[in-house]
Parts: C-alpha cells; sequence; structure tokens
C-alpha cells in the first residue's frame, strides 16, 4: 500500500464486493478491475459489482477453485481468470519427480510447464532423439546442455539425449 501511494496510485480501503467502495474508487471510469483476495466469492462479487458499474471493464481474477475458474470466464464473459491451484499444480508435480522448474506460463485453460530434466543413464530418454521425445510424450525439447560446456544449444530433431545432459 505505501509503494502505491508514494506513485501516486489511489487506495481506497473498503469491501470491494460491496458498490459502493468500487465507486468511491471510480470504477465507473476505470479500465481494469484486478480482485485478487484470498476470498473467492469476494473476488467473484467485486468482479460482477465492477461488471455492473462500467460493461467494457477489463476483470482480472483470481480465483482458487478451478471449476469455479472456468464457469465464471464461461458465463459471465471474463475473460482472464486464473486458478492458482491450477497453476500451481504442474509445478508440484514436475517437483516430486525430482525436475527443476524454471516456470509456468499459462496458456488458455492450459498450463506449459517449463522445466529442466537430467539424463541418467538407463533412463527412458538415455538414447532417445530430440525428435521421438517430441512427438511421444508430451513434451517438446526446447534446449540442451550438454556436460562441460557453459551454453544451451537449440538441438536439431536428430540430436539424442545421452546421460550427465539436461533437457
Amino acid at each position: 500500500m505505501l509503494l502505491a501511494r508514494r506513485i501516486g496510485v489511489p487506495v481506497v480501503f473498503g469491501d470491494a464486493s460491496r458498490g459502493d467502495t468500487l465507486r468511491a474508487a471510480y470504477l465507473g471510469t476505470s479500465r481494469a478491475l484486478v480482485a485478487v483476495t484470498n476470498n473467492d466469492i469476494t473476488n467473484l462479487e467485486a468482479a460482477l459489482h465492477g461488471r455492473a458499474l462500467s460493461r467494457d471493464l477489463r476483470v482480472v481474477l483470481r480465483l482458487f477453485d478451478s471449476d469455479l475458474a472456468e464457469g465464471v470466464q464461461r458465463n459471465f464473459n471474463i475473460t482472464i481468470s486464473r486458478s492458482v491451484s491450477y497453476l500451481a499444480a504442474p509445478a508440484f508435480a514436475a517437483a516430486m519427480l525430482d525436475r527443476q522448474v524454471l516456470g509456468t506460463i499459462p496458456v488458455g485453460r492450459r498450463v506449459l510447464l517449463i522445466a529442466e530434466v537430467p539424463i541418467h543413464a538407463g533412463s527412458r530418454l538415455d538414447g532417445s532423439a530430440c525428435s521421438t521425445v517430441n512427438t511421444a510424450r508430451q513434451v517438446r525439447v526446447i534446449a540442451i546442455h550438454r556436460h562441460g560446456t557453459d551454453t544451451l544449444q537449440l538441438p536439431a530433431p536428430s540430436t539424442t539425449c545421452s546421460p550427465k545432459t539436461i533437457v
């Protein structure tokens, strides 16, 4: 809040699910509303009140429940809704499988997971061509780091995965 005030962003304290609070924040003339409390219902109420005040308002919601997020997007024409658990789940799963997660990128209602995967001798990827990995496993090898080098390489489809390599 202090940073917002320091750079001149108006701050209004109140219940974001109430229309009078949103009017006090000049929502009628705003271009966007970002509702990111830790309460899904409060966020949804704020979004619906905001849309009632301004039909063209862009709305971004933080929603924990992925089913609710999908329903809100479909039924209320709120084009951006994100389920925190939906975005985090792939990163947790990858971490449990000993993958170094570099990032997650939401794409529509899906999540693109960027991870480093070490190739171990005798593993399923050992000796596999990148083209085989790309087509068989819903993954794409976007770079290879060979042991003893400081660079990442864009692999050709015929490049094979070998031990002490990270893809």
